[in-house]
């Protein structure tokens, strides 16, 4: 959850106008081949529906991202929606890229259909 989400119950009390903007998230497909000599190099936080990322670390994804457009990079805050063609929770999704060789990621990316101009 945001952590601006805490405080706004008290915001929304206070002030005399709400604007809410709804975003339709860009669908990313990332195929990797897992390897010994570098790891994937995500933080995860598990979540009911999908795998949030916390951290892009060392690893496949920050070479993926070298070679992407900037509009198709994995990012903190992006959530991983399914993986290889499986879906559910954070915690299912994470089995199997722990334990899968080779991943077909599904991403959910809200600022890169900020950055197409798409919003």
């Amino acid at each position: 959850m945001f952590s601006k989400a805490r405080v706004m119950p008290d915001w929304m009390t206070r002030s005399t106008a709400v604007n809410l903007t709804f975003e339709r998230p860009l669908v990313l497909r990332i195929a990797l081949r897992k390897s010994e000599d570098e790891p994937l190099g995500l933080v995860l936080h598990p979540t009911e529906s999908d795998a949030m990322i916390v951290e892009v670390q060392h690893g496949l994804i920050r070479t993926w991202n070298k070679a992407a457009s900037p509009t198709t990079t994995v990012k903190k805050s992006d959530r991983i929606i399914a993986v290889n063609g499986s879906s559910g929770s954070g915690q299912d999704l994470m089995k199997i890229i722990e334990t899968d060789d080779v991943l077909d990621l599904r991403v959910f990316s809200w600022q890169a259909y900020l950055d197409l101009g798409l919003s």
